[in-house]
């Protein structure tokens, strides 16, 4: 299993060495990460007001759009695997752009754009960075599914 190699994990793909017991490990580790975000959104107590809700409704278009952009890519190339493919590939994608973020996440802590204090209002800023952390990794999921897609 790759956690940061997705050049790798896109090789094993186009080689057909990525086994059911490999797929498996992907889905569980993707079920886990979307646990934990899902409960971490509902510990926070938060007055949500319009940058809230913008970001949630802006994030669910980028990901409809982005998942679908994903299959026609993987359409166009092989067609093979999609579901496997998105989820498999999602996880070294997703670790890379959090490793880039939390240096980003941190400047704008640090200089005051953002606040961490469990009961922060929602401000531009962090709307920004949500849909710009929502765009980034969708064009790199793309880009990998084409690299795992395209036929030789």
């Amino acid at each position: 299993m790759y956690f940061w190699k997705v050049d790798d994990l896109v090789a094993d793909f186009r080689e057909n060495k990525v086994t059911a017991k490999e797929e498996v490990k992907y889905m569980i580790c993707w079920c886990c990460i979307a646990s934990l975000v899902s409960w971490s959104e509902m510990t926070v107590p938060t007055q949500y007001n319009v940058f809230d809700f913008a970001g949630f409704y802006f994030s669910c278009f980028l990901s409809v759009l982005g998942v679908y952009i994903c299959y026609k890519i993987n359409s166009a190339g092989d067609g093979k695997d999609f579901i496997v493919r998105i989820i498999c590939i999602s996880i070294p994608v997703l670790i890379r752009i959090v490793v880039f973020y939390v240096p980003i996440y941190l400047c704008f802590l640090f200089i005051g754009l953002i606040e961490l204090d469990g009961i922060s209002i929602t401000n531009l800023w962090n709307c920004v960075l949500s849909i710009s952390w929502s765009i980034i990794w969708l064009w790199y999921l793309c880009k990998k599914m084409k690299a795992v897609s395209a036929q030789i």
